[in-house]
C-alpha cells in the first residue's frame, strides 16, 4: 500500500476488513485510524508518525503485543485492541495516560491480569475485558473501593473469564449503568452492595454457578 504522510490534510483513515500484513506511513494530521480485520501483527511507532491520534481501532488482527512507545499518544481516547493475541497489556502508569476518556477494550486476548494503573484512569468510562482469562484477583487490582474509575466507569464487560465472584468493590462505582458478567464461574451474588449501585440498570449474571 503507497504511503500516505504526503497528505497533509487528511484525518481520518479507514483500513479494516484488508489484508494488509502492515501500515502504511501515516500523516502527522491523522486523528482517527481505524485498522481492524487485517493481518496486522506488530504497530509501527504511532507516537512518531501520528501523534495527534484521538481513536485507534486495531481490532480482529494477530498483535502478540502493544508497543510501550503507545504511552506517547497524548490525545488518545479509545483504543479498541479487541480479538488479537495479546497475552497482557503495556504496564506502567505512563502508558495508559493517554487515555484520558471514553473506553478501553481489549476483549478476546489471553489476558491473565491488567495493569494495575487502569484504576487510576481518570475519565475512563467503559472497559471491555471479556473473553480473556481474569482471576477474581487480576480484577481486583483494577475493581475496588478506593478505585478512581469509581467515579466515572459507566461500563464494565467482563463475561467469559475465570471469576468466582462479582468484585465487592464494585459497590462504591457510583456510576455503573452496566454489568456483564455472564460466563464465569461465579457461585454466589451476595458480598456486594447492592443497594450502593443506584445507577446500575442493566446486570447480566447468566451461565454462571449461582446458588
Amino acid at each position: 500500500m503507497p504511503a500516505l504522510d504526503a497528505l497533509r490534510r487528511l484525518k481520518s483513515v479507514d483500513l479494516r476488513h484488508n489484508r494488509l500484513d502492515d501500515l502504511p506511513t501515516l500523516p502527522s494530521t491523522l486523528t482517527m485510524l481505524f485498522a481492524g480485520h487485517n493481518r496486522l501483527r506488530d504497530l509501527p511507532q504511532l507516537e512518531r508518525l501520528a501523534p495527534a491520534l484521538t481513536v485507534l481501532d486495531v481490532r480482529c488482527n494477530q498483535l502478540d503485543a502493544l508497543p510501550p512507545s503507545i504511552a506517547s499518544l497524548d490525545f488518545l481516547t479509545s483504543l479498541d485492541v479487541s480479538n488479537n493475541n495479546l497475552s497482557d497489556l503495556p504496564p506502567g502508569r505512563s502508558t495508559i495516560d493517554p487515555l484520558l476518556s471514553s473506553s478501553l477494550a481489549a476483549e478476546n486476548n489471553y489476558l491473565t491480569s491488567l495493569p494495575v494503573d487502569i484504576a487510576e484512569l481518570p475519565r475512563l468510562q467503559a472497559l471491555r475485558v471479556q473473553k480473556n482469562r481474569l482471576t477474581d484477583a487480576a480484577l481486583a487490582a483494577v475493581v475496588h473501593i478506593t478505585a478512581p474509575i469509581r467515579y466515572t466507569l459507566v461500563e464494565l464487560d467482563v463475561r467469559n473469564n475465570n471469576l468466582t465472584k462479582v468484585p465487592p468493590g464494585l459497590s462504591s462505582f457510583q456510576l455503573l449503568d452496566t454489568l456483564l458478567v455472564s460466563f464465569n464461574q461465579i457461585t454466589a451474588l451476595d458480598g456486594v452492595h447492592w443497594a450502593n449501585m443506584t445507577k446500575l440498570t442493566s446486570c447480566l449474571a447468566s451461565n454462571n454457578r449461582v446458588r
